[in-house]
């Protein structure tokens, strides 16, 4: 099998920042000289941001994975598929390329005493009520989208984008040709749910970047105001499905049965019945065989074995990390403890002191570590599993 590794951190964080960048130029291009050109066309938006998406995450996918929105990335740490420094730099990336592409749009627009900035930036910017892409027309009525509907239809659309990214990315939010294809499909059918409504933010870096850009342009509505909702929404659409996701492995993993809850034995059953010659005689007899087991549990104190405390050298990433072995999820996924059901669980479980071990992810995805220590700890009631 061809091991896959994972790039350096620095490398991962500049494609988010370039990512972001490129993506949300396109978005914000084809919203304002577009609109131009097609005017306010849902069909429109909707291929052009699905082709914008997946194009970029085709790009910069080997690389960080592609994900190119905080509330994906929120996701992806809450199941571990990302760990929490490489989360929160892809986070700070994404909202720097986003107001770098914003800056970058509003300087290019045409504008004249006839046409301001306000025309071009209008169909750009996510809003409600007197913010929405929709304003003009539905105040005709005597009608706006309301803030409650805004948040459905944010929530509504950005839950399609994310649990699309979280089922199909991989284990370490590695990418893939599937991923791409799935991204730009979420995102279309996401915009064309959400763009009349609110301009169809599903991605809190892109609200933020055309926000800042466009908030002294004379708007009929500050954006800056009302994104907060754009943040919200996305980032509660991330934690439902990473509460589904991890609720899933909870239900699927094996639970070992408690010592109390284990059937009887022959022996148990009969020792209650024998006198205490009786007794003392199968006693005996069986030393033999419980100094046999004790030379074999000895032989096993150098293994890898339940509730065990492990520190493992992580080659891809040159540092040391320790994790404990335990049998299922008891909380959230972020206490530094491993399953045994897990791939590094399964991988390391029976080793010793040295090994150095392939941990198999998935079929184009492994890496290795090498076993440091074994610590025999004991397992603790309120433990969390760390289920990668």
């Amino acid at each position: 099998m061809e091991e896959t590794n994972q790039q350096p951190l620095a490398l991962r964080v500049c494609a988010e920042l370039a990512g972001s960048f490129l993506l949300c130029f396109a978005i914000y291009a084809f919203s304002t000289w577009g609109s131009a050109v097609y005017g306010i066309n849902i069909v429109f938006f909707a291929l052009a941001t699905g082709l914008a998406y997946a194009a970029v995450t085709a790009i910069f996918s080997r690389v960080s994975g592609g994900q190119l929105n905080p509330a994906i990335t929120v996701a992806s740490v809450l199941v571990s598929k990302t760990k929490i420094l490489d989360g929160i730099l892809y986070v700070i990336a994404q909202v720097i390329g986003a107001i770098a592409a914003g800056f970058a749009v509003v300087k290019l627009l045409p504008t004249s005493e006839q046409v301001a900035a306000k025309v071009w930036l209008t169909p750009a910017v996510n809003g409600f009520e007197n913010g929405s892409v929709s304003y003009s027309l539905l105040t005709q009525y005597g009608i706006t989208f309301s803030i409650t509907l805004a948040i459905v239809v944010e929530v509504v659309a950005s839950l399609i984008v994310v649990a699309t990214a979280m089922s199909s990315l991989g284990d370490h939010g590695e990418s893939s040709d599937r991923h791409v294809i799935a991204m730009g499909l979420a995102y279309g059918l996401a915009t064309a749910i959400s763009y009349p409504v609110t301009g169809a933010g599903l991605n809190p870096a892109r609200s933020t970047g055309i926000a800042l850009a466009a908030m002294n342009e004379g708007l009929t509505q500050n954006p800056l105001q009302q994104l907060w909702v754009f943040w919200i929404s996305p980032v509660l659409a991330a934690a439902v499905v990473a509460l589904v996701m991890i609720i899933a492995q909870m239900m699927t993993t094996p639970k070992v049965p408690a010592a109390a809850d284990l059937p009887q034995t022959d022996a148990d059953a009969n020792a209650d019945t024998l006198d205490d010659g009786e007794f003392f005689d199968q006693a005996a007899s069986s030393d033999g065989d419980s100094a046999e087991k004790d030379v074999a549990e000895e032989s096993k104190e150098a293994e890898v074995g339940l509730n065990n405390t492990v520190t493992l050298y992580m080659e891809d990433d040159d540092e040391e990390e320790t994790y404990r072995l335990v049998t299922s999820i008891r909380g959230n996924s972020l206490s530094g403890l491993i399953s045994t059901e897990s791939p590094i669980g399964k991988a390391i479980l029976g080793h010793k002191v040295g090994d150095r071990v392939e941990i198999k992810v998935s079929d184009d995805f492994s890496y290795y570590v090498v076993i440091r220590k074994i610590d025999k700890t004991e397992s603790e009631a309120d433990d969390k599993i760390r289920s990668f």
